[in-house]
């Protein structure tokens, strides 16, 4: 399985710098408000942007360069990044470099190297300058192996945030049926998707209804039919038990709709998940018992896919092994980022849970 190994970043918001950070399967993030989880995965987030060649628009999006760069541009002309992916046989390296320029940001360096094991002189392949774009989607460049494996790679990276679930959202709105190639990152298009797997894969349909019940006990079911006036757009309607009555996106509560959409997303087939997804606070707004499933589906879809996620919930992170737990701290002014040890924590857990051992302060990532 493909996976990101490691990780080093500089510049890029509150991480000022950032050394080989190591990752696992499933990586769950935790940490008080302001130590820069949210940071880490915006980066993610601008990396989406990159590979859509919306590189400006992110920027503009996020309040201008001044407010990506570690403590403005005045401090910080540049943000440099390495990713290494792991293969079977070796690792797939990209480097980029973004430069201040114009209240923008801009690519002045980026390489890809193929790094196979034994291999004493990795190949390295510098893409030179893309300006406002990445040069990973240049046609020509794409006939190179390294370069094309480390984009489907990136590519594959999905940043999810279904927060919005205000009266004008996208997972409150209408969408056309047929976008249905994957969950949106806001997960607007959870009718169309339903839909799809209610028509071609209803064994994926029927496994997230059931598990849509577990938190929510008066649903019985979607009601998914084309706009009869427009059938090329389809809302998200539902039915309570022992009712015929059908319910609209808007008579769903905040906490049942984004349940919804993390249970598409994490319940849908290995072949159809991102090859990294990474879920932004997933247990906001939900139940304790919806956050005790919402976890176990977190640790299903780990089999598959590689999963990051950051969180505040006790309940959430006591359903996660030891060494699935990272914690983001603030320190001298900027964000670091560890592993939870082992040898330190093992003998507390004989009587306390991971959630219980983090109320106490004894893994950091509190407000201090």
């Amino acid at each position: 399985m493909n996976m990101l190994h490691r990780m080093s970043l500089s510049g890029y918001k509150s991480i000022r710098h950032l050394e080989d950070l190591e990752f696992a399967q499933l990586n769950v993030l935790i940490g008080a408000n302001g130590a820069g989880k949210s940071n880490l995965i915006a980066f993610f987030k601008m990396l989406n942007f990159s590979m859509t060649n919306s590189l400006k628009e992110y920027v503009a999006r996020a309040g201008y360069a001044n407010s990506i760069l570690y403590r403005g541009s005045q401090v910080t002309k540049q943000i440099t990044a390495s990713l290494s992916f792991q293969r079977p046989q070796g690792h797939n390296i990209y480097e980029l470099s973004l430069t201040h320029s114009d209240n923008s940001l801009i690519f002045t360096e980026e390489a890809v190297t193929w790094h196979k094991e034994g291999m004493q002189r990795p190949k390295r392949t510098s893409l030179g300058v893309g300006v406002d774009r990445t040069l990973l989607n240049d046609p020509k460049r794409l006939q190179d192996a390294t370069v094309k494996e480390v984009r489907r790679l990136l590519v594959s990276a999905r940043v999810y945030q279904f927060h919005d679930t205000s009266p004008t959202s996208p997972l409150r709105s209408k969408w056309n049926i047929n976008d249905n190639r994957y969950l949106f990152d806001h997960g607007g298009n959870l009718a169309p998707m339903l839909y799809y797997l209610r028509e071609k894969r209803p064994e994926t349909y029927d496994v997230i209804v059931n598990t849509i019940r577990l938190a929510a006990p008066t649903f019985e079911d979607f009601a998914l039919e084309p706009d009869r006036l427009n059938p090329d757009v389809i809302d998200l309607r539902w039915r309570e038990k022992e009712s015929s009555y059908e319910l609209g996106p808007h008579q769903i509560s905040d906490g049942t709709l984004r349940f919804m959409a993390l249970v598409t997303l994490l319940c849908l087939p290995p072949n159809e998940l991102p090859g990294l997804m990474i879920i932004d606070e997933p247990e906001l707004g939900l139940h304790p018992a919806a956050i005790g499933v919402l976890g176990e589906l977190i640790k299903a879809a780990s089999a598959s896919v590689q999963v990051f996620v950051s969180t505040q919930s006790v309940t959430l992170v006591n359903q996660m092994d030891l060494g699935d737990v990272m914690v983001a701290e603030r320190e001298d002014g900027q964000s670091v980022f560890r592993r939870l040890s082992a040898d330190e924590l093992e003998p507390w857990l004989e009587d306390y849970s991971i959630g219980e051992l983090w109320e106490k302060n004894l893994l950091g990532g509190r407000p201090r």
